[in-house]
């Protein structure tokens, strides 16, 4: 081989092995905000379980901040709103808010549920 073919296969070689590398960084940063996802989901999910187990009197309109909690360096906290339809007694809606930072972003997940005044 010449000096320049092997100039080419060397600068040809560097260029898919940078592509690779770059599909290292960024499937790793896609893995990383997924469990920071099921992290926050975890969370939300055992609030609005924690709101389903309340007695539905002791379960008070408006917004009540949740116990922040710290998993894998990453600071979680949220919130939880309990809103009512006056046209309709026995249902509460629970929305659970909860936020992190990532790479400098603020990021949120929401879930709702609803929980109702008979039980059984």
């Amino acid at each position: 081989l010449s000096l320049l073919e092997t100039l080419i296969c060397g600068l040809l070689i560097s260029c898919v092995l940078l592509g690779v590398v770059g599909l290292f960084v960024g499937g790793t940063r896609a893995i990383r905000h997924a469990e920071q996802q099921e992290a926050a989901g975890r969370v939300a999910e055992q609030a609005l379980e924690k709101a389903r187990a309340t007695p539905f009197p002791d379960l008070h309109l408006g917004q009540t901040p949740l116990p922040a909690t710290n998993q894998d360096d990453v600071h979680y906290r949220g919130i939880q709103e309990v809103f009512s339809d006056p046209t309709i007694t026995n249902l509460k809606r629970v929305r659970v808010t909860v936020f992190w930072r990532y790479q400098n972003r603020s990021l949120q997940l929401v879930r709702e549920g609803w929980v109702n005044a008979v039980k059984g």
